[in-house]
């Protein structure tokens, strides 16, 4: 199948309207700072992510905490755990993973065992600020949404409250973020990034559930 001109309008226009708020902090007592737009903060995090600098990184690292849980009541206080029990060692390991060409994958990032970063929720997060072009931010509002759609990556996912990292879930995982690729390249001329379109199903899940997995299902 694929999607008639009302679907790639709709998706389109969803990509545009993505209004997540690009909101960070170190956490520590230090307030809220709005970036202004996603592009600022994808920049911003890359940078700090990217640091030589071990302080610089775990800031990168607590502003990721920070912006996934923005909505919440409770993201300070995520966002003081992590601080509070991430480990020196932990954000080392973490800087090797980034030594070289090749992208860390999910099992690798878990491996290092930081506070808040057990599943695949806020690891792809990670993995989207480094490199939005190829990789997507895989939550629960998208795969609860987008689970038992036959025949696409997401098809099967497990989850509960978390979405673990198994062999079974990074194979859905990888499979989803060559599926935003794919979807960039055939629909719009690859003007989109993975993590462009990825938040456009984000945006649209939450307008129109229906219209979000029949576009998925299509695609």
């Amino acid at each position: 199948m694929s999607l008639n001109p009302q679907q790639i309008t709709s998706l389109n226009n969803a990509i545009i309207n993505y209004n997540y708020q690009p909101i960070y902090s170190f956490g520590n007592g230090m307030g809220p700072v709005n970036a202004g737009n996603i592009r600022n903060l994808e920049i911003i995090i890359d940078n700090l992510l990217r640091s030589n600098n071990v302080i610089d990184v775990q800031n990168g690292l607590a502003s990721i905490v920070y912006w996934g849980n923005n909505t919440a009541g409770y993201v300070d206080y995520r966002t003081n755990k992590f601080n509070q029990n991430v480990t020196q060692q932990q954000i080392q390991q973490f800087m090797g993973l980034l030594v070289g060409p090749v992208m860390p994958t999910l099992a690798d990032i878990r491996n290092i065992r930081m506070p808040q970063f057990s599943g695949i929720s806020f690891i792809s997060k990670i993995l989207a600020f480094l490199d939005p072009d190829n990789h997507a931010v895989l939550d629960l509002r998208i795969s609860t949404a987008l689970h038992d759609v036959d025949g696409r990556g997401l098809n099967g996912i497990k989850y509960k409250t978390a979405i673990r990292v198994t062999a079974h879930n990074s194979a859905r995982y990888y499979a989803w973020i060559q599926e935003c690729v794919d979807i960039s390249t055939t629909y719009f001329g690859g003007r989109y990034r993975a993590v462009d379109v990825e938040r456009g199903f984000f945006n649209l899940i939450s307008i129109d559930l229906i219209l979000a997995k029949n576009i998925y299902r299509d695609a």
